[in-house]
């Protein structure tokens, strides 16, 4: 991933750190903040963690910058987000 994102920063933070949200991109700094609890759920393999980590990854990716404050805007990204954990959950379901 370094290599597409020359200079990407991930920083683990306290969850107290960053009680609004899961992580946080900023795209201006190449930076992801990720809370503690969040990283070491992602190092453990779990899709919602990983889904987090690659939302903030795209955010970088398409130059977003700041908060979400608008409450459609959230309403959107929320939907989004049940719809891909959705996604997520058929794809690691085993063969019947």
């Amino acid at each position: 991933m370094l290599k597409i994102f020359p200079g990407l920063k991930l920083i683990r933070v306290s969850d107290e750190q960053l009680p609004h949200a899961e992580a946080e991109a900023n795209s201006s700094t190449n930076t992801i903040l990720i809370r503690e609890n969040t990283y070491q759920q992602a190092k453990d393999w779990q899709p919602r963690a990983r889904l987090i980590v690659m939302e903030e990854v795209c955010h970088i990716a398409l130059g977003h910058t700041g908060r979400a404050t608008d409450g459609t805007l959230r309403k959107a990204q929320s939907t989004v987000e049940q719809k891909s954990e959705t996604n997520m959950k058929r794809a690691s379901l085993p063969p019947s």
